[in-house]
């Protein structure tokens, strides 16, 4: 996988992210940062509020 393809998928999953959260599923958007990234849940909620600011 070349990086093109990593940042388009980044780019995918952070417009997943913002939908969830704008129909009001925060923890379900934790929740697949964590299975898509393998982050702590820490990392991942900190990731998703940065996002909904």
């Amino acid at each position: 996988m070349n990086t093109s393809d990593h940042g388009s998928q980044d780019r995918d999953l952070d417009r997943e992210l913002l939908d969830m959260l704008r129909r009001g599923n925060k923890i379900q958007a934790i929740k697949r940062l964590r299975e898509a990234r393998n982050l702590s849940l820490k990392e991942a909620k900190d990731y998703v509020e940065a996002l909904d600011r």
